[in-house]
């Protein structure tokens, strides 16, 4: 694979279909948000949806996580050395679990 492929680049500028590996997420409250949804460095994951607002992704386990897209631009990835089992067809349907960015849904 090409360097450029494997370099890191930001969650939120990844398309829909495609496999990443989270590599570091910065700051206290983004890592938090990421594990309340089931999303840890070094997890390699399945992007389902890239929008403006958010990001679905299908973990290892099979279970959706939603990150606002605000969050996602903290999460540092880059395509995974191997495939591994995230995205398959026949992994099981996992719950859908969310959580807002940091300073998302407070009063402001």
């Amino acid at each position: 694979m090409p360097a450029a492929s494997r370099s890191r680049r930001s969650l939120a500028a990844v398309p829909a279909g495609e496999h990443v590996e989270i590599r570091a997420i910065l700051f206290r409250e983004v890592r938090t948000a990421c594990e309340l949804v089931g999303v840890r460095e070094g997890d390699v994951v399945l992007c389902l949806e890239s929008g403006p607002a958010r990001i679905v992704l299908e973990t290892q386990t099979g279970a959706m996580a939603i990150l606002s897209a605000r969050t996602a631009r903290f999460v540092a990835v880059r395509a995974p050395a191997r495939a591994t089992g995230a995205g398959r067809a026949d992994a099981p349907a996992g719950a859908v679990a969310g959580a807002a960015g940091p300073g998302e849904g407070s009063a402001a």
